[in-house]
């Protein structure tokens, strides 16, 4: 317990050097796990927030470009979790940079435009992002 005040002394000590200034209500001490940025950090180590990966897993599945486009770049946050990640989406990513060539650079155009789908990008679609 001992290491522990003294180890927060110094970052109180660092942070009042560098002027910056930490809030109560926005700090938490002692805690076993706390979320960040959408991870699970404890002392086991980092982990995605399953409720965060739920919830993206749990989107229907794209009908429009501007629905692709949203989904692979929600799951992009997952990319260094998921070592094959590229890999993946890259169907995906394929499908995006053909519309994008057909639309042009507005991106409200991508709203109604319909996607096709073919099996390589239904199957990286389905494959489990974690």
């Amino acid at each position: 317990m001992d290491s522990l005040l003294a180890a927060l002394q110094d970052v109180f000590a660092i942070t009042g050097d560098h002027c910056l200034k930490l809030h109560p209500s926005k700090s938490s001490l002692f805690e076993s796990e706390i979320k960040w940025c959408g991870r699970l950090i404890s002392g086991e180590g980092v982990r995605h927030d399953p409720a965060r990966v739920d919830a993206l897993t749990s989107l229907p599945r794209p009908t429009t470009v501007a629905e692709l486009r949203y989904f692979v770049c929600t799951a992009n946050w997952l990319h260094d979790s998921m070592p094959v990640f590229a890999r993946v989406v890259a169907p995906l990513q394929e499908n995006l940079q053909a519309e994008r060539g057909k639309l042009g650079r507005r991106s409200r155009n991508a709203l109604n435009v319909a996607i096709q789908w073919t099996g390589a990008e239904q199957e990286s679609y389905e494959l489990p992002l974690l």
